[in-house]
């Protein structure tokens, strides 16, 4: 949620009061730092590629291009139409900055085929760009005569064959494999129109693959699988698999639409039950191959520059010894700087916490470590991943559920925390919320959370962190564990209060037609109910069906519980009670863009008249910009139930519209 701003602008007002404060000291640091902008562009100049392409962090061109022909100069959008035998590659998501390993990939393939043209199809070039982005991969990948980097057209690619249909569907509805679906949809499709060979962009290739036609690869005994394919254009086996694409699409499933439609496919084509023991049928081919298994150690961007930085030393010895000297220094003044500017809190990029707290009674110092244990009735928030840097809506459901909850004590539990350290990390959100003297930030311990459960054994399992939903799934584990062990409040991080939810006990949300939602539970301690929910995720565990451990856990225990087939609106039974959707989930999420749309005051009163807490649906919104200032419905939520969030989401919104100086 929201617009990433500049760093620079939004350090001004910091810089000023510095300025103001330490005259003499901010001179000598603002010359040193003009002074090492000026030499670290020197420095680029030295050392880039004479051709001009201002590659940083890349070894010279001339050095990656002495092993292969000199390539003539490529745009995206030219070259010949695909000829049968082309080596393609697919990159179906945004991303313009290949990693190591897919450089690897299509430079191996490059070098083992010479004579072919090895296509590299990439979705974040079709936006009519004229050329190639800045970055180290494609200049070397210049290197190679037969490497084409192309848009990917995707209407286009589809067009003509059964998957035309879906791709216009699919695009209007989310999912929670769309890409990977969306690469097992292209390979098949590039295979029948075109033909040739496709890999993905984690093989290294050893040999040329010419000689394997009509073939893919065997993952394991008993599954094929689409990293690599080889087949002639038009060829049966893959237009019955765009088929099998569309009439068994199950997209919730992870391999569903990959790996098993191959296997399922190949199946049927051989009349068989097992692939152990055919491997050629009907002119179809199975071989063994070694897929790289490793995804790219990602490294350091400095270590990346280190042979560029030799290089510039060896050539240009008393000009680059000038340069690392001023860089030296440069950043002992930034040091320096932050040192003498900071806050009493030591919070870098933040609004000043006085002002942010005026309105506030002063908070008592808050550790992640102190505070008394867990008192029945707390409001929970919990953050499963490693990430240390709320968001702007994971900062306005917390300061929302302490405005409504004064006297009630909110957690915020996050893994990214448990290592240890004994104060906060520098962010803007947590010295925000250290205004709210009843909201306490502490690491989530796991091991301890799920001791004295029947998830304590699945937690230890270590084979689960393998599995596609993860984390969502461990967040759902932590969610019925912290009900069944403390009692509370558990509340999404993408959610909104607008009221005391206090009243509702022994209750959790019915999300649409049949189905609850647990991203709103509020139970007491060891109820039985919450018990049994731990019971079942063990006894009916499955991480590979996207929400079987939340909704569908949730929904399956509840009529158990109460012995019925359909939930109806604010029903309850045996003490636990389902709350209409209006209550907590007033906007369905297939309705989710209603957030961004303009909505009058009393349009939007009338709509949240009988509600407690506004969902986002963040998985499915959380690219979509939002004008702040705007009457945008999720606008004016931000601005009426967590105003200190909504300040610095409206600064930060007018930094990054004014000019970079």
């Amino acid at each position: 949620m929201g617009a990433r701003v500049l760093r620079m602008p939004n350090c001004l007002p910091k810089l000023t009061r510095v300025v103001m404060s330490h005259k003499l000291r901010a001179l000598f640091i603002l010359a040193f730092k003009f002074v090492s902008l000026a030499s670290i562009m020197l420095y680029w100049r030295i050392v880039e590629d004479p051709k001009g392409r201002g590659q940083v962090c890349s070894l010279p061109v001339q050095i990656r291009c002495a092993y292969s022909v000199p390539s003539p100069p490529r745009t995206i959008a030219g070259g010949p139409p695909h000829s049968p035998g082309d080596v393609f590659f697919v990159e179906t998501s945004e991303q313009i900055n290949p990693s190591y390993l897919f450089t690897c990939s299509v430079e191996s393939a490059a070098r083992t085929h010479p004579g072919t043209r090895v296509v590299v199809l990439m979705k974040g070039l079709a936006n009519g760009n004229a050329s190639l982005p800045n970055h180290w991969a494609f200049s070397l990948l210049r290197c190679f005569p037969n490497v084409e980097i192309r848009p990917l057209d995707l209407p286009e690619l589809f067009s003509g064959t059964p998957l035309a249909k879906w791709y216009l569907q699919a695009q209007q509805r989310w999912e929670p494999y769309f890409l990977p679906v969306l690469s097992d949809a292209c390979r098949i499709t590039i295979m029948w129109k075109f033909g040739g060979i496709y890999l993905d962009t984690d093989f290294i290739v050893l040999k040329n693959l010419k000689n394997l036609t009509n073939a893919l690869g065997l993952q394991s005994q008993d599954v094929l699988n689409g990293a690599f394919l080889s087949f002639t254009p038009k060829h049966e086996f893959m237009e019955l698999c765009m088929q099998d694409f569309v009439d068994n699409y199950n997209s919730w499933i992870w391999g569903h639409q990959g790996p098993q439609l191959l296997t399922r496919v190949f199946k049927k084509w051989c009349s068989i039950r097992s692939l152990r023991n055919s491997t050629s049928c009907k002119g179809i081919t199975t071989v063994v191959l070694r897929e790289q298994a490793l995804t790219g150690a990602r490294l350091p961007r400095m270590s990346s520059c280190l042979p560029k930085l030799t290089t510039a030393v060896l050539t240009h010895r008393f000009r680059a010894l000038f340069i690392l000297t001023i860089s030296f220094v440069f950043f002992a003044s930034v040091m320096f700087h932050w040192r003498t500017g900071e806050d009493a809190e030591g919070q870098l990029y933040s609004l000043p916490t006085q002002s942010r707290c005026e309105q506030f009674l002063p908070p008592s110092p808050h550790t992640i470590a102190g505070g008394p244990p867990h008192s029945s009735g707390d409001v929970f928030f919990v953050e499963t991943s490693e990430r240390i840097n709320p968001s702007y809506l994971f900062t306005c459901s917390v300061e929302s559920a302490a405005r409504m909850h004064p006297g009630t004590r909110v957690m915020v539990l996050m893994k990214g925390l448990a290592n240890g350290n004994a104060s906060l990390p520098n962010h803007w959100a947590f010295s925000l919320l250290r205004c709210f003297p009843n909201v306490e930030i502490r690491p989530l311990d796991l091991p301890e959370l799920f001791s004295g459960t029947p998830l304590a054994k699945w937690y230890l399992q270590s084979e689960h962190q393998k599995e596609p939903y993860f984390l969502p799934v461990l967040s759902d584990a932590c969610r019925i564990t912290i009900m069944w062990k403390f009692g509370g409040i558990y509340l999404d991080t993408d959610f909104i209060v607008l009221k005391n939810l206090k009243n509702l006990t022994n209750a959790l949300g019915i999300e649409d037609q049949n189905v609850l939602n647990g991203a709103f539970l509020s139970f007491t301690p060891k109820h039985e109910f919450m018990e049994l929910c731990m019971q079942d995720f063990v006894d009916n565990y499955n991480g590979w069906i996207w929400a079987h451990q939340g909704p569908q856990l949730l929904t399956r225990v509840f009529k158990k519980w109460c012995s019925i087939k359909n939930i109806q609106n604010n029903m309850s039974c045996k003490g636990v009670r389902a709350l209409s959707p209006e209550a907590v989930y007033p906007i369905r999420w297939e309705d989710w863009k209603k957030l961004f749309e303009t909505i009058s005051s009393s349009e939007l009163h009338k709509l949240l008249k009988n509600t407690y807490a506004v969902h986002v649906w963040n998985k499915l919104s959380h690219g979509t910009r939002l004008e702040i200032t705007s009457q945008a419905l999720l606008a004016q939520l931000y601005s009426q139930f967590c105003p200190a969030t909504y300040a610095k989401m409206k600064e930060d919104s007018e930094e990054q519209s004014r000019p970079a100086m």
